[in-house]
Order: structure tokens, then sequence, then C-alpha cells
């Protein structure tokens, strides 16, 4: 499994994820285990928006074991006010079912901002990093 990296002691526990801010890229890991719903997707995005200080930051979420999402959650990751605070998102899945489900949930749900999905936590850390250069918000280079 491709997890992402240990969170700090100031991450912010959302119940079902955990958000925090490193090197100027926001990190946000999925816990639940099963079906994500709206008020998760709600609890996370306040949490970004909170280590995010009103900056346009890349996010990078460790998909972990979900299995589905509600229509509402889907839903509210496409509204335009969530796309305001993000620069970028990529997905980092740990099997091909949970690749399989996060395509299908970008296909259904046209975001705001570039999104794609990665097997490899440095492929995405190195794909925000060049995909936000452009941007408002340029994150810390990563070490080789």
């Amino acid at each position: 499994m491709h997890e992402l990296p240990p969170p700090p002691a100031d991450a912010i526990d959302c119940g079902t994820s955990t958000v925090w801010l490193a090197n100027g890229i926001v990190y946000f890991q999925m816990r639940v285990k099963g079906r994500w719903e709206l008020e998760d997707s709600e609890r996370a995005m306040a949490a970004i928006r909170r280590v995010s200080a009103g900056t346009r930051l890349p996010v990078i979420i460790g998909a972990g074991l979900f299995t589905s999402a509600s229509t509402d959650a889907r839903r509210f990751w496409g509204r335009a006010d969530v796309g305001e605070g993000i620069s970028a998102m990529a997905v980092v899945v740990s099997s091909p079912v949970a690749s399989i489900i996060v395509n299908l949930f970008m296909r259904l749900v046209p975001m705001a901002f570039p999104t794609r999905i990665f097997a490899s936590l440095v492929d995405a850390q190195r794909w925000v990093v060049t995909t936000t250069s452009a941007s408002n918000a340029t994150p810390a280079p990563l070490s080789p």
C-alpha cells in the first residue's frame, strides 16, 4: 500500500480522514473503510481550508480503503467554491480496484482544477509541484 507521509502532531483529525500541510502541499488521508459521505467531504474541505489559510494549494489524497461515495459526496468536489481553494489534486491509490473507483468518481464529476490518479506518492508529488508552478502557490521543491 502506498501511504502518504506520516501526519504531524498538528494534523487535523476529521473523523474519517486526516488533513495536514507539509512543504506547500495539503495531504488528505482517507481513513474510511467503505462508503464516503457528503459529511466526510465537508469536514475534509473545512480542514483543507484551515491548513491552506486562504491560499490555493495542491492537494494529495491517499484514497485508503474507501469503496464508494454517495452522489452528494461526489457532487461536492465539483462545486465551484471547492475549486477556489485547490490548485491541483492528485489521488494516490493502492490497488487496481481503488483506481477504477477513483477514475469513475472523477469522470462523473468534472472538477474545477487539474486532477490525476497515481500509484506512487513520489509521482503524485512531482506532478502537483509541476502543475502548480504556474499558479499563485508554488510548493517547496521536493528533495531527490
